[in-house]
């Protein structure tokens, strides 16, 4: 909202949003304030974060990236720990980084950094031990080929919350491509609109 030329923030209006381990944290978000958000997108989020391919090393390429060895992420921290690299960055143009995400996901290193015991840290630990999403609904969407973050956590995510908040309004889209594949995708695609309307149009009760 902007009123002579002063932004203005609608606190009843609130969405969160998230792509990746982004989208794991606006899922968290809407979790840990329902009260305060009007509705939850996200984009290929990690959800199911105890099953296999996070928490047990497979090795196998993705997103057309090769495999990287666990070196790679212990290396990092090891500069981190000795002050040789910045522990806190703003943007990564040139995706540096990236190979962090995958040797992180092939190692099988959620394990060291979600331990399964935390049930706080896990959504569908979450919606089991009671913790609701917002009344306004749910949007998220994932690549059928996702080889990053399996596809098979969102549906698992959607039977959640229809098991345990029927009323809710909940749209999963699944479309061809990979990881990312929306890079391209307009608000105005039929996919989008549909799985946006009624998010846009809820309030706070």
């Amino acid at each position: 909202m902007q009123t002579n030329g002063a932004v203005r923030i609608d606190l009843d209006r609130i969405m969160t949003a998230g792509d990746s381990a982004g989208g794991y944290l606006s899922l968290m978000l809407g979790l840990s304030h329902p009260e305060a958000i009007r509705a939850v997108t996200a984009s290929y989020p990690m959800v199911d974060v105890k099953s296999r391919h996070y928490q047990e090393a497979n090795g196998k390429p993705m997103f057309g990236r090769p495999y990287f060895p666990r070196r790679v992420v212990d290396e990092h921290l090891s500069k981190l720990r000795k002050g040789e690299a910045p522990a806190i960055i703003s943007a990564d143009p040139t995706l540096e980084r990236v190979q962090l995400m995958f040797c992180f996901y092939q190692n099988g290193l959620c394990r060291e950094f979600f331990p399964v015991e935390k049930r706080e840290l896990f959504p569908l630990d979450r919606l089991d031990d009671g913790t609701r999403f917002p009344h306004g609904g749910m949007f998220v969407w994932h690549g059928k080929g996702d080889t990053v973050v399996p596809t098979e956590g969102s549906m698992r995510l959607k039977e959640k919350v229809e098991e345990v908040d029927p009323e809710l309004n909940f749209c999963l889209a699944i479309e061809e491509g990979d990881h990312g594949f929306d890079a391209d995708a307009k608000i105005d695609d039929k996919w989008m609109a549909d799985g946006l309307k009624d998010l846009v149009t809820a309030r706070l009760a």
